[in-house]
């Protein structure tokens, strides 16, 4: 059957006319050839997907893609939590990789795994001998934490000494965990010894750790003297005394109250007038060594408010001046405040901004600025403002107060006070708007060479010991759009600087230190 119809196909084409034979033949070439080169369907490529897993507590951060249909790179970083650690990344089962950012190629479907391991566990075991507390006791903490411990004597008791894992230890005390530790405080019963004797001083101090160097005999206070006879005392305290990890306590001043036969004494003697002091034992007195607390390596300031601190968006509210706005870079050293790299913030002068804010009880202080220019620089421009003043939650960005010329190549001391005051004081405005002030205190400020004028209150004759300014609210005269700092309202005192010194010189530099405090 079918060799019959292939018969017929060919009988059919033996009698066709040539051109249909050739038109035939064309098209079945054609049909063939279009049949091996019409194109096929390619194939949708595979996925390349690179599977990210966590082996413990931690995340993975990455810059890139996980997944394409090609090739392609990322970035990877190891992320671990609080007291975990990067380990190493496990790279398709088998590679190990310990860096925390890697750079991979993903040529195929690949996993990663990022393994993070916890940290190790220290204990710290606390034992106390006697009758007190510490800050922190028997307890468990990772790798390198720090710990600052505080011990405190409980009533009619006194610290004696420490040991941590037997060697002597000084309390306060910084602890890191890189061990287990062992911490021995021994705690002294106080023994109150009758003391008897016709003329009594007792020696005290606001410090738990002060010690008082009688007569040259060293005794830790409260310590009470007894004599029969009057006699010549000599007691002194210890300028620096330890407090905590960042700040110790100053020898402020010593407070002398007491009764004689004749008067009755009460009287305040400077540490950085009266190093010691030297009394007549004749009656029964008080007397008081009284610290401040200030920063270990800057003596009696609690904290320097740097000009970037007070006022951080300055560049914003100046553009045109950008980062010079800031005028030097501050540091602090042993016992003093750094200015120098002073910008070229104009063609005349160098200046510095700091605002040095001291401890509970403090409302006076001595200061002394100088450079490190060897000869005078004098100069008609005059500086800015030295003001003493009370934190209670300003606004800070503009100041007016004591104007005053910084001549470079002088070392000058001053003295700057907060003077209780009652009274209402009545100015006026720009505008002539009469403004009405409630005063409780106003600044003073004793010893500034060349005082020109006090901004704060013009066409008033200045008293004698000194200018008198009226406005130290440190208010944000701009408003508070910009980020200004408010300061806290703590009542502490502080003095505001802002000095400037006829030089521009790439070696300038000015120097600050706090020679003494008084209440």
């Amino acid at each position: 059957m079918c060799a019959e119809k292939i018969y017929d196909i060919y009988i059919e084409f033996s009698v066709m006319e040539l051109w249909k034979k050739l038109l035939l033949i064309a098209i079945i070439v054609v049909v063939v050839v279009a049949y091996f080169l019409w194109p096929r369907p390619t194939p949708k490529p595979s996925l390349i997907v690179l599977q990210i897993d966590v082996e413990g507590r931690g995340s993975v951060g990455y810059n890139g893609k996980l997944k394409d249909y090609k090739p392609f790179n990322v970035t990877l970083v190891a992320k671990p939590e609080e007291h975990w650690h990067f380990k190493y990344w496990i790279l398709n089962e088998s590679e190990k990789i310990e860096s925390r950012e890697i750079y991979l190629q993903v040529r195929a479907n690949s996993t990663l795994k990022a393994v993070f391991e916890e940290m190790p566990n220290y204990r710290l075991t606390v034992l106390l001998k006697g009758n007190g507390t510490c800050s922190v006791g028997n307890s468990t903490w990772y790798l390198g934490e720090k710990l600052n411990i505080i011990c405190v004597a409980a009533d009619g008791w006194k610290l004696s000494n420490a040991t941590l894992d037997g060697k002597p230890a000084e309390i306060p005390l910084e602890v890191i965990m890189d061990k287990d530790h062992r911490l021995e405080v021994f705690f002294e019963k106080i023994v109150k010894k009758e003391v008897k004797g016709k003329y009594i001083l007792r020696i005290i101090s606001n410090a738990d750790n002060a010690i008082a160097i009688v007569n040259h005999t060293s005794h830790p206070l409260p310590y009470t003297l007894a004599l029969n006879e009057t006699a010549l005392v000599t007691v002194e305290g210890l300028w620096k005394l330890p407090y905590n990890s960042t700040h110790a306590w100053w020898l402020g001043w010593y407070n002398i109250t007491g009764v004689t036969e004749n008067e009755t004494i009460n009287e305040i003697l400077p540490y950085h007038k009266f190093n010691k002091t030297v009394l007549i034992l004749n009656g029964n007195y008080t007397l008081e060594l009284h610290y401040v607390r200030g920063l270990k390596n800057l003596p009696y300031v609690l904290k320097v408010w740097t000009k970037r601190e007070l006022c951080p968006d300055l560049p914003k509210i100046f553009p045109k001046y950008g980062e010079k706005i800031w005028g030097c870079d501050v540091s602090i050293e042993k016992g003093y405040v750094r200015f120098y790299n002073f910008h070229k913030y104009s063609t005349w002068r160098s200046r510095f901004n700091v605002l040095l804010e001291f401890d509970e009880g403090v409302n006076n202080v001595t200061i002394m600025v100088w450079d490190n220019w060897s000869t005078v620089v004098r100069s008609d421009v005059y500086g800015d403002v030295v003001i003493p003043m009370r934190l209670e939650g300003q606004l800070f960005l503009e100041l007016c107060g004591y104007d005053f010329m910084a001549y470079s190549g002088e070392r000058y001391v001053f003295s700057a006070w907060l003077k209780p005051y009652s009274g209402v004081y009545v100015t006026t405005d720009e505008h002539g708007r009469e403004i009405v002030r409630n005063l409780t205190y106003v600044p003073v400020v004793v010893g500034l060479p060349r005082i020109l004028e006090c901004s704060g209150i013009p066409d008033i004759p200045y008293p004698e010991y000194g200018e008198i300014c009226s406005c130290p609210s440190l208010k944000g005269r701009l408003g508070t759009p910009w980020n200004v700092t408010i300061l806290p309202n703590t009542g502490h005192y502080a003095v505001y600087l802002a000095i400037s010194f006829p030089v521009v010189d790439p070696s300038y530099e000015v120097y600050v230190r706090v020679l003494g405090v008084e209440p």
